[in-house]
């Protein structure tokens, strides 16, 4: 049986601090952009059922926020206790080293409440999928894509089914079963734990067309060389966020997460070529338009706290965040082709 992650509310009241923040974009103009501290809450339980049903130590497992390593692992009596993370709809995992057991749990973190229990969880065993993303450079070369946002869903070639299928929201709902996670530095990624079964694996980045690929999954051995390639897109409307994420009187902070909230989300599809190729794969045809719908975007910052995200037009929310620091976010509106310079100064929280 697959089951999809399950929902639980979370939340903490933290207050908002308001400044200004001044940003250019690519025409000279100079634009406000009002930050302030992210709304928060705290996720609390226990993960003794994990660890006894497959027999592991509490160190061997770590934390994850839709795919971001959170850097925290339960103490030695398998208690976790995840203060200050940001508002909102998110995937919350806990995965081994290995990827091979965990579990993956929606959770809605809301302002106003304290320290809510993460509740049941479903301790699942399963085998990663590990690839590599790569994108078209001008002259039809290749480059690696480092720190960007990847997802499986189980069974997302039959929601994409020409027979009554629909463009898959990113995120997706919550009874669908996904996995998230970010490539490296390297461009390597690796999704875990996945149930045995049909994957449908993705990634985006604006201003490139869509890949995706379907990965028919088997325990015992994990599914690899799941590469994806994004062509470039010269009529697809993109912009793009640069800066650096420092700690608030010191430097950069190293593997802080930037992400958006896009209100209009940002649609793409393979080219034509490579749809026939996916439609091959998973052995009937798919929807016509756009296979998904990216609301949320992320990348992650280097050793010295620089990050550079393409991200789609419009109206959206830019957050900063890194567990132990107050992240900040704002609203900002983007056209196509700015090209935005902004820095986040993080408070440590404790």
């Amino acid at each position: 049986m697959t089951h999809a992650p399950a929902r639980t509310r979370l939340g903490q009241a933290l207050t908002s601090i308001i400044f200004i923040a001044l940003l250019t974009g690519c025409g000279g103009a100079l634009l406000g952009l009002v930050f302030q501290l992210l709304a928060a809450g705290a996720i609390v339980g226990n993960i003794d059922r994990l660890i006894d049903q497959f027999d592991k130590d509490p160190w061997e497992y770590q934390a994850f926020l839709d795919g971001y390593s959170l850097g925290q692992r339960p103490d030695n009596s398998g208690n976790l206790d995840l203060r200050g993370l940001p508002a909102g709809m998110h995937l919350m995992s806990v995965i081994d080293n290995v990827y091979r057991t965990g579990f993956h749990k929606v959770v809605e973190i809301s302002t106003g409440d304290a320290q809510l229990p993460l509740g049941d969880i479903n301790p699942i065993e399963g085998v990663a999928i590990r690839g590599k993303v790569e994108r078209q450079t001008a002259g039809a070369g290749r480059v690696v894509v480092p720190n960007t946002l990847v997802v499986a869903i189980f069974n997302g070639a039959q929601m994409l089914r020409a027979d009554g299928g629909a463009t898959i929201p990113i995120r997706p709902p919550d009874d669908v079963a996904y996995v998230m996670a970010y490539t490296d530095a390297l461009g390597s990624y690796a999704l875990g734990p996945c149930i045995s079964g049909p994957w449908l694996v993705t990634t985006v980045v604006p201003g490139y067309h869509a890949d995706a690929r379907v990965v028919a999954v088997n325990r015992p051995n994990d599914s690899v060389n799941q590469d994806l390639y994004l062509p470039d897109n010269p009529l697809a409307l993109s912009a793009r966020v640069s800066g650096s994420v420092i700690q608030t009187g010191a430097g950069g902070l190293d593997a802080a997460l930037v992400y958006t909230d896009l209100v209009t989300a940002h649609r793409v599809q393979p080219t034509a070529a490579r749809a026939a190729e996916i439609e091959a794969d998973a052995g009937f045809a798919l929807i016509n338009g756009s296979w998904f719908a990216w609301s949320l975007l992320g990348t992650v910052t280097d050793q010295a706290g620089a990050y550079t995200m393409r991200t789609g037009t419009g109206l959206q929310t830019l957050n900063a965040f890194k567990y132990r620091y107050q992240g900040k976010q704002g609203t900002i509106t983007l056209q196509a082709d700015d090209n935005l310079n902004t820095d986040f100064d993080l408070p440590r929280a404790w």
